[in-house]
């Protein structure tokens, strides 16, 4: 089994064995990037999977991964992006509340306390 360790968070296994954690995400980025319009989406996924390696399939099992990639492509627009999948998150999943455990809010970590909510419900 894969782990990720981020800082201030615990290890978690990435073995998703909820696809609703997987369907929840996969469909807020494919909101987000739906905004940006069609062939931008379809041309992001592309680049994902040419240049980093990761399926739009395998997403929520390479939440770190996915990331780095979405920074690295973006730079500093990254975060825009990421807002709005929170956002979007936010609706799809209402009963999800997000703790901030720290003066920055962290989409890695948002992520995977989405994952726990999703888990144990």
């Amino acid at each position: 089994m894969n782990y990720v360790q981020i800082e201030n968070f615990p290890q978690i296994p990435l073995d998703f064995n909820s696809s609703s954690f997987g369907d929840a995400i996969l469909e807020a980025l494919d909101q987000t990037f739906s905004k940006l319009g069609e062939a931008v989406k379809q041309k992001f996924y592309f680049f994902l999977d040419t240049n980093f390696k990761i399926s739009k399939e395998n997403i929520p099992n390479r939440i770190g991964d996915f990331v780095y990639a979405l920074e690295s492509i973006f730079g500093a627009s990254a975060l825009l992006l990421e807002m709005d999948v929170m956002k979007t998150l936010q609706q799809n999943v209402p009963s999800f509340i997000y703790v901030v455990e720290s003066p920055e809010i962290s989409f890695e970590g948002y992520l995977f306390s989405l994952k726990r909510h999703i888990e144990n419900t």
